[in-house]
């Protein structure tokens, strides 16, 4: 990504030549993505953690079985 500034709080900054920012409205769409992304990273650690308990929990029901397979 390249970013270009202007030399003022109140210039519009391009980013790769897409739209025009206001300094505010960059930093806000920022802070929107940075927060989009911590919240995939979350729900994907939230998945993981439901796998391994599953995991966990068949591991526990072999180790603990009665049961002979032949």
């Amino acid at each position: 990504m390249t970013l270009w500034l202007g030399p003022d709080v109140n210039d519009y900054w391009s980013i790769e030549g897409g739209r025009q920012w206001r300094l505010g409205e960059l930093m806000d769409h920022i802070w929107s993505q940075g927060d989009l992304m911590m919240k995939r990273i979350e729900k994907r650690t939230q998945e993981i953690e439901v796998e391994k308990d599953r995991a966990a929990t068949r591991r526990n029901q072999y180790e603990h079985s009665d049961c002979i397979m032949m």
